[in-house]
């Protein structure tokens, strides 16, 4: 079994690999979740401060698990027929404040993939993969409400909120733009605030999953401006050195089956605004824009359609 993993700040809620050591048990490498790893530390000599910081690195000592696992399978349907699929249960109670007092929502049984080694029996190797966080996009949770994701902020962790979410989603998408080199230049991101929460806003790029699967052949050269938008839509769409200048908005539509190719193209328009939501559109919009903190206002943009 092999965990995938992002290096993790403490205090994070991310569960940290740790190799479990006891007198007469067996080691187990697993992941201990957020909510016990704190007391569990705490109870060693060893790490008796409890989740605190690496002096050199700043981050935990124990990598995150991201809850991307790889099994091999035949050891995975052996415990499958062993255990009959039943695995080991536990409680995660959310609580409002510090003082665990007060629950923040109904707590209730859960059980873990991530726990498959405390079901091996054979020796069967277990290790993780740390990938440089900066660099990938695998792990970008949308789990808490805009007051919860400013106040992790304030601390130094990740907001994990819809607005920090759709920003990495264009992120990625302006990562596999500039295809290994050989597509587009990307600006940097702009600075912007919603809810309390500050977020980089990088240039907003939404991409069909068939145009993704192509972007090293299908993307050659070209650039996205500061504060731009790019919209693709279809598995036989061709950018060539095409530019969407700063602030300036290109959507491309291709039907199933179509090709289209741009070549040479500079597009320039008054594009595509993030805004933040004034206090009458929280009571109008619907919850999937309120979750956000923000709206897209389209000011104007350069539509082709095949």
């Amino acid at each position: 079994m092999n965990s995938i993993c992002v290096p993790r700040k403490p205090g994070e809620a991310i569960g940290g690999i740790c190799k479990l050591t006891g007198d007469g048990l067996p080691d187990l490498t697993m992941n201990v979740e957020y909510n016990q790893i704190d007391a569990l530390l705490k109870s060693t000599e060893e790490f008796k401060e409890g989740d605190v910081a690496d002096s050199t690195t700043g981050l935990s000592p124990w990598p995150g698990s991201i809850n991307e696992l790889i099994f091999q399978l035949d050891t995975y349907h052996k415990v499958l027929d062993a255990s009959g699929g039943a695995v080991p249960e536990f409680v995660n109670p959310k609580y409002v404040d510090g003082t665990k007092t007060k629950f923040k929502s109904p707590t209730r049984l859960e059980c873990m993939m991530q726990d498959l080694p405390r079901l091996l029996v054979n020796k069967e190797r277990v290790g993780f993969t740390s990938l440089y966080r900066a660099a990938v996009r695998q792990y970008s949770p949308v789990k808490n409400k805009s007051e919860d994701a400013a106040e992790k902020q304030k601390f130094g962790l990740d907001p994990a909120c819809a607005g920090s979410g759709e920003m990495d989603v264009y992120r990625f998408n302006c990562d596999c733009l500039t295809a290994g080199g050989s597509g587009m230049t990307i600006a940097d991101g702009t600075e912007v605030s919603f809810d309390g929460i500050a977020l980089s806003e990088p240039p907003k790029a939404v991409l069909s999953p068939g145009f993704l699967l192509n972007v090293k052949t299908n993307v050659i050269g070209g650039s996205l401006g500061v504060g731009s938008t790019l919209v693709v839509d279809g598995d036989g769409v061709t950018l060539e050195d095409v530019h969407v200048e700063a602030g300036s908005c290109l959507e491309v539509y291709a039907a199933e089956g179509s090709k289209l190719e741009l070549k040479g193209l500079r597009v320039q328009n008054d594009g595509w605004r993030i805004v933040g939501l004034t206090e009458k559109e929280r009571e109008d919009m619907p919850e999937e824009v309120r979750i956000r903190g923000f709206k897209v206002l389209k000011r104007g943009s350069a539509l082709l359609r095949v």
